[in-house]
């Protein structure tokens, strides 16, 4: 199947350069950085109109850059074109045959230097370190925002790496069976940066960038100090909270759940945590000390995934019963049930603008749900 489609895309390109007459000319094209603004090369520099496609750029822009094979990068490249109607520039794809497609119509000519923005596409071209030491399956990988990765298996342990080396900081033994899921007081401001539930959008990226450090201080700083905290859920029936970054024993054994903790997660405030678990229930925890506050109850089969609305006032619940819950985080009770999967509910997540819940299940679909 592959080699129909790459046959039949050579052809079309093919076809593309054909419909090229051999007098079209050259086009002088200035490359630019599309995240820094900055030029590219000594200046602009002469294509023949019939080999400017976005394949012959590529290898073109890589030249100009000295990269050799082991170095190669794609690139998506754009540039500015005027409106038929208005006249206004708008960035448009280069296209594949830029004869037929801009400068036949008269959109672009050839007289003039055409402005092309490069942005370069991500690719993953090596294994750039091994994080070896577990001795049981890995089930859950967490990055946190103070340079460290954690990790939880199957061998009952969960590993502090040093995430610029991959050298290992930390091994946090206490679990009596496999770790299940891992949690991060710092997961919700990492995922979401400067975007917060109020939808307000710094104006500059100094601005956006502000926001983000200020948000991520303002839910990793205890007492001053910044502190990235840790909870692991276990097939035991126990959680730990810890404090990796100050020592390898934990701060707090939460206890309460009578079958394998499933999900673990806290909320955006860093106030709680939320655990869901086999025994159909999902319990609220203190996130500085690990006292237990309550248990929802109120599914009948075992609780998949749990999710805290931005805001930190609701969480939503996923189950094996088929159905959504939705819970008060300030009396604890149920605020709303939401049936409409027709079979288990695994996963859920909330919005960062906390207008909607996402979920997903065995029945195939994923159901938007409006708050």
């Amino acid at each position: 199947m592959a080699t129909r489609t790459d046959a039949a895309e050579r052809a079309r390109e093919q076809q593309d350069i054909e419909e090229i007459p051999s007098d079209a000319g050259s086009l002088r094209l200035q490359f630019y950085d599309e995240t820094t603004g900055l030029p590219i090369g000594q200046g602009p520099v002469l294509v023949p109109v019939a080999d400017a496609n976005p394949k012959n750029l590529e290898l073109l822009l890589n030249t100009l850059q000295g990269h050799d094979s082991s170095e190669y990068i794609p690139y998506r490249f754009t540039l500015p074109v005027p409106d038929k109607k208005t006249s206004e520039k708008i960035t448009t794809a280069f296209p594949t045959n830029i004869y037929k497609t801009l400068i036949t119509p008269g959109l672009i000519s050839t007289e003039e230097v055409q402005n092309i923005s490069a942005a370069p596409q991500a690719v993953f071209r090596k294994i750039e370190i091994v994080l070896s030491g577990h001795k049981g399956s890995v089930s859950c990988v967490r990055w946190g925002g103070t340079g460290f990765i954690y990790t939880g298996s199957h061998d009952k342990t969960v590993k502090v790496w040093n995430a610029k080396d991959g050298t290992l900081a930390h091994s946090l033994n206490a679990h009596a069976h496999w770790v299940n899921h891992l949690a991060l007081s710092t997961d919700f401001v990492m995922r979401t940066a400067y975007h917060d539930h109020t939808g307000k959008i710094p104006p500059t990226d100094e601005s956006k960038l502000a926001q983000a450090q200020e948000r991520f201080l303002k839910a990793s700083r205890i007492q001053g100090e910044v502190v990235e905290r840790l909870v692991s859920a276990s097939d035991d029936f126990t959680m730990y909270l810890w404090e990796p970054s100050k020592s390898s024993k934990p701060i707090a054994r939460l206890l309460g759940h009578q079958k394998q903790v499933n999900h673990v997660t806290f909320s955006p405030d860093g106030l709680l945590i939320a655990s869901s678990g086999f025994d159909n229930h999902t319990k609220i925890w203190n996130a500085r000390d690990g006292k237990f506050i309550n248990t929802l109850r109120g599914h009948v089969a075992p609780v998949y995934q749990c999710a805290f609305s931005p805001d930190s006032r609701l969480l939503v619940t996923g189950s094996k019963d088929t159905t959504l819950k939705v819970w008060d985080m300030r009396t604890y009770k149920l605020a709303e049930d939401l049936p409409g999967h027709k079979d288990e509910v695994y996963a859920v997540d909330w919005s960062p603008d906390g207008q909607k819940v996402a979920s997903g299940g065995k029945d195939k679909a994923v159901r938007i749900w409006r708050h």
